[in-house]
């Protein structure tokens, strides 16, 4: 399998499928351990976004070590589905350029818009991804 083949096979995990997509996020914690939680991202290419509280713990986290690992599967609730696992660095996006560009209405029960300082945008840009389908793991390095 050529790289090509292999990134137009991830694009479609990330592309098709039920929107949003999922993903389970990874960062570690002050004492090196890792701590997981359930994310609504977007992507542009590669690169994912997810919105969170500045307030947050996985901010801390991604602050003192911005190393990240995260699962999104093509259909969560195909569990048949191919997946990938993308290890890569987060960083803590607060621009109001940004902010506005990734509010919706559906935030409204968190944040009280795109002004608000509590509201931030998680930017994840891969290293390494993963892709997992019926032949297993393939490899695409950034």
């Amino acid at each position: 399998m050529t790289q090509s083949d292999l990134k137009n096979k991830i694009m479609k995990v990330l592309e098709e499928g039920p929107k949003p997509k999922v993903a389970a996020l990874a960062t570690v914690d002050e004492k090196g351990r890792p701590r997981v939680r359930i994310m609504v991202v977007k992507n542009d290419g590669f690169t994912l976004f997810s919105t969170t509280s500045i307030k947050s713990t996985k901010i801390s986290h991604i602050r003192n070590n911005d190393s990240v690992s995260l699962s999104v599967s093509r259909d969560i609730s195909n569990l048949a589905s191919d997946y990938l696992t993308i290890e890569g660095t987060a960083e803590v996006l607060t621009d109001a350029r940004t902010k506005k560009n990734f509010w919706n209405e559906n935030l409204k029960i968190h944040f009280t818009g795109p002004e608000d300082p509590d509201y931030c945008i998680l930017k994840y840009t891969p290293k390494k991804i993963e892709y997992f389908g019926a032949k297993g793991p393939e490899i695409f390095n950034l």
